[in-house]
């Protein structure tokens, strides 16, 4: 297999983007792959700034170009085999006018119809971009993000009396302006892992939540926090994947998520599911999983069969299937259409066309593959 070229937007502004490929790199290499990372020169969105991240990497990339997520519109001069993963739809779904426009096609159609194959991170995603773009259905995969090697199970007696509810992420998505009321007279400790937000604080202290806000931490400092807890919170309201919940089954932890899209996908039969918009039900999910001990020993095996399905090596796998797939899409388009041009001007033109276009490539075999492990 020809070197893979993993493109991320500027080093340290993606952390857990970085994060998931990062574990995708070293699964590949191990299979001997050969991964070169590049990283955006730029982060500040403006004309000048889409231009030369453009320039950048089309100067660089020369195999197959993976571009791993959030700045899409750099893959759209790359003369090579181009993969494109899209995590969520934010974009499409919430702006609005001409922001909405902008980003409709240079962070979607215009990437997606340059792309060899687009990949997404859950069929909630997969299913959203068809709705936009039927077009390209026939191009979109689905490859799970890969839990961290890192998190394996460790036992913890659970903490009935006060246990420590974990929850990662302090984004208005992430649904703490109902998880804190929601609390109120629980007898437990609230561990908040993510950036710092005064409203949050003020919050905690007047519906007196016992709680702990850490910020900036490590890989490894979230792991222990993981390791350290007692359930994990995720009752988001919008996301592409959904890996605290993963992370949690990973360790032997319970977890309740909210009963939407993706987060059902992802978490299986292995978590508690509550309404997200909904208070009382958040608080009955959290009474539910500290006084019924049998129902959490259940969630936590049923958790611990459920990760299977996103371990390093399956996804791996589905990765050195998959990128034999895009190199023989490539050859059979180019060698094709190469063959209709029968002058010289007309190979020009051809070659011309070869760096902002890429027509939809036809299904293969990994489709099948991926159908099988969902």
């Amino acid at each position: 297999m020809k070197d893979v070229f993993f493109v991320y937007r500027k080093s340290g502004l993606n952390y857990s983007i970085e994060h998931v490929f990062n574990t995708v790199e070293s699964g590949l290499r191990k299979e001997n792959v050969l991964v070169k990372n590049i990283f955006l020169p730029y982060a500040r969105v403006c004309v000048s700034n889409l231009l030369r991240n453009i320039l950048y990497v089309k100067r660089l990339c020369n195999s197959i170009t993976h571009l791993t997520g959030d700045t899409h519109y750099a893959i759209l001069l790359c003369k090579g085999k181009v993969v494109l993963t899209i995590h969520d739809t934010r974009f499409l779904d919430f702006e609005h006018g001409l922001k909405k426009m902008i980003f409709k096609w240079l962070w979607f159609y215009l990437p997606m119809r340059k792309a060899s194959y687009v990949t997404c991170i859950s069929n909630e995603v997969r299913e959203k971009l068809i709705s936009y773009f039927p077009r390209f259905k026939d191009k979109i995969h689905i490859i799970y993000n890969p839990l961290d090697t890192n998190y394996n199970y460790k036992f913890k007696l659970f903490n009935e009396g006060c246990p420590i509810i974990l929850h990662i992420g302090t984004a208005e998505n992430k649904n703490l302006e109902r998880l804190i009321p929601a609390l109120k007279g629980i007898n437990c400790e609230l561990h908040i892992v993510g950036k710092y937000r005064k409203d949050i604080e003020d919050m905690l202290r007047f519906y007196s939540i016992r709680y702990v806000y850490k910020c900036d931490l490590s890989n490894q400092e979230i792991l222990d926090e993981y390791m350290n807890c007692d359930i994990v919170s995720f009752p988001s309201l919008y996301e592409g994947f959904g890996m605290p919940i993963i992370e949690g089954q990973a360790v032997g932890r319970v977890v309740f998520t909210s009963d939407l899209e993706p987060m059902k996908e992802i978490a299986g039969d292995a978590a508690l599911l509550v309404d997200p918009y909904s208070i009382e039900s958040i608080r009955n999910g959290v009474m539910k999983l500290i006084k019924n001990h049998h129902y959490r020993d259940d969630l936590i095996k049923r958790g611990l069969e459920n990760i299977e399905r996103f371990k390093l090596p399956v996804i791996v796998k589905c990765y050195m299937e998959f990128f034999p797939c895009v190199m023989r899409s490539a050859v059979t388009r180019v060698s094709n259409r190469l063959s209709r041009c029968r002058s010289p001007k007309a190979r020009f033109t051809f070659a011309l066309s070869e760096l902002v276009t890429k027509p939809i490539c036809t299904p293969c075999s990994f489709s099948i593959r991926m159908n099988s492990i969902r």
